[in-house]
This record gives structure tokens, sequence and C-alpha cells, in this order.
């Protein structure tokens, strides 16, 4: 364990500290790493939800923005922009284990779409979409973002 600990912080491992040794702890770490950060994401409120994935947006480069609640956010919590790309983002938070519906979907293509005049629609969760809400999105072109690709976007 002191093997471990010492290889941790050195940028070449001494000869005591074995290859296996050492790619264990990494992947320990690797592990523990995705774990904590879904475990923040999911004790998010749903507008610390929405700005996480605004600046996720910003991270690529984008010019990111939470959309005017009132009176309607017109089907997208975010506006990200970069060149001639608009994208109309839904967010949709949700207590692990819950589906998201056809709903997030429903209102990107309804609202978001003629309102924004976006060139692609983005439905993102921390959790996942159920079948409906996945063949709706798959029929009108809207990316799919959910718990299996969330931080690897």
């Amino acid at each position: 364990m002191n093997k471990k600990t010492l290889s941790n912080d050195t940028l070449i491992p001494t000869s005591a500290v074995s290859e296996k040794d050492l790619a264990s702890s990494l992947f320990e770490s690797a592990g523990s790493s995705a774990k904590s950060e879904f475990e923040d994401i999911d004790n998010m409120t749903f507008d610390e939800f929405e700005f996480y994935v605004k600046e996720m947006f910003n991270a690529k480069g984008y010019s990111s923005s939470l959309t005017e609640k009132i009176p309607s956010e017109f089907g997208a919590d975010v506006i990200a922009i970069k060149g001639d790309e608009i994208l109309a983002i839904q967010c949709k938070h949700s207590r692990v284990g819950a589906k998201i519906d056809k709903e997030a979907i429903r209102q990107l293509h309804s609202e978001a779409k003629p309102y924004y005049k976006p060139t692609k629609l983005i439905a993102i969760t921390n959790s996942y979409f159920n079948n409906n809400a996945i063949n709706l999105a798959e029929v009108h072109n809207i990316e799919i973002i959910d718990r299996s690709n969330i931080l690897n976007y």
C-alpha cells in the first residue's frame, strides 16, 4: 500500500513499484473520480444542472447562456453558439434511476426549433431517456446525451 501511495506522487516510480501496482493505483483513482463526479451531478438542483451544462459547452468553445424562464424558456434551457452553429439544449435533471419521457424532445421540436432557429437540438440528462423519448429524438434528429456519455461529451 505504501508503494502505491508513493507512486501516486511520483512521475517515474521507483523499481520497487511494479507495473501492476502502478496500474491498479491509476485505475482506482480514475474510477472513483467518475463516481464522485456522478454523485456531484446527481446532487445538483435542476438550476445547478442547467448551469453545469452551460459551463460544459463553454469549455468546448461555445458562447453559452441560460434562457430566460419568464415569460417562457421556449423549449430550451441553454443556447450555445460557436461560429454558425447554434445549439438549443433542453436539460432534464432527475433522481437516479428515473427515465426521462418524451416531453424534453417535444419541447425542443415544437418550441425551441421554431423560436431559436438552431442548427442542432440536444436533450441532456443525468439519467436516461425512455424508449419513447429515444424514438421521437431519432425521428426529429435530436441528439441525446445521457448518463452513459455525459462525462465524455
